[in-house]
């Protein structure tokens, strides 16, 4: 039996509350990855990746890729954002696992945050409904990066709002 998987997309520019402040300079590539999971849970990957060309590349990098910046700014903000589409859904989420990776060829330079989120989607046996957490106010991707979920092989896209591009 297929099951049915309803995705609803709120985010223009969900995650930039984290990450606003930075301007986006030289040749930098945002990707978001989420892998939904059977029982709502996802695992999300936020990768930037660098060509640095220029200075103000290698500053940014080196924001992007500091300990202290990924422990105290990057991990502190997911944490709020969860704990708001925590309060918005009335769904116990939680927010575990945070993993950053930092892999450096010649100038070539790429970023890597996860992190898994506990009931980031609605699971009714039969369904997976994703979307909800982009509903709550303020919360948006960050700039022209890509998005790209997957969820599992037994589901099929019931409906999807706004239509992907």
């Amino acid at each position: 039996m297929t099951r049915k998987l309803g995705i609803v997309f709120f985010f223009l520019l969900f995650f930039s509350f984290f990450l606003s402040d930075n301007i986006v300079l030289g040749l930098h590539e945002l990707e978001y990855r989420i892998e939904v999971h059977i029982d709502g849970s996802a695992r999300w990957v936020i990768e930037h990746r660098f060509l640095l060309e220029t200075e103000d590349d290698e500053t940014m990098f080196a924001q992007y890729s500091n300990w202290t910046y990924f422990s105290d700014y990057l991990i502190k903000n997911v944490k709020a954002l969860v704990n708001a589409a925590k309060q918005n859904t009335s769904r116990n989420m939680t927010v575990e696992n945070f993993k950053m990776t930092v892999d450096v060829s010649d100038s070539y330079r790429a970023v890597k945050y996860e992190f898994d989120w506990i009931k980031f989607a609605e699971e009714t046996g039969s369904h997976i409904k994703i979307g909800d957490v982009f509903e709550v106010d303020g919360l948006f991707l960050y700039g022209n990066g890509t998005l790209n979920m997957t969820y599992p092989a037994d589901y099929v896209v019931e409906i999807v709002s706004p239509k992907p591009n």
